[in-house]
């Protein structure tokens, strides 16, 4: 269950972390 919920989590944050690249580059 602790893997899963793991899983979820880096789903979660992978979109997030893929804008805040998408800001650095436009800078």
């Amino acid at each position: 269950v602790f893997i899963f919920a793991e899983v979820d989590d880096y789903q979660s944050l992978l979109p997030f972390l893929q804008n805040v690249a998408r800001k650095f580059k436009s800078k």
